[in-house]
């Protein structure tokens, strides 16, 4: 099982360890494909979009860890202390690495 999920995470797909909510955890290196009660860390935020420039200013940087607490067309993910609602098609440019 070990050896599957490195097999996975080199690839960019993780699961998450909760068997319960496997199929709706995975997610391949987005924000955008967060499971809700799931966490990773931000690898970088993709873009020079005004968007992508206020991600930053809100947090959102390289090695922060982000947990998304609601799915759907809007998102609901913490920051360190801060929450925001992010769009699905914004959230992709928020690329992600699984916590170790």
């Amino acid at each position: 099982m070990v050896a599957r999920l490195m097999q996975l995470a080199a690839r960019g797909v993780w699961l998450s360890t909760d068997r319960k909510n496997r199929s709706r955890s995975m997610f391949r290196g987005s924000l955008a494909g967060l499971g809700v009660g799931d966490e990773g860390t931000v690898e970088s935020v993709e873009g020079n979009t005004p968007l992508a420039s206020r991600l930053r200013e809100l947090g959102v940087c390289p090695g922060v860890r982000v947990r998304m607490l609601r799915a759907g067309g809007r998102l609901v993910v913490q920051v360190e202390d801060a929450r925001f609602c992010l769009r699905m098609h914004d959230a992709v440019a928020v690329r992600l690495s699984p916590i170790t």
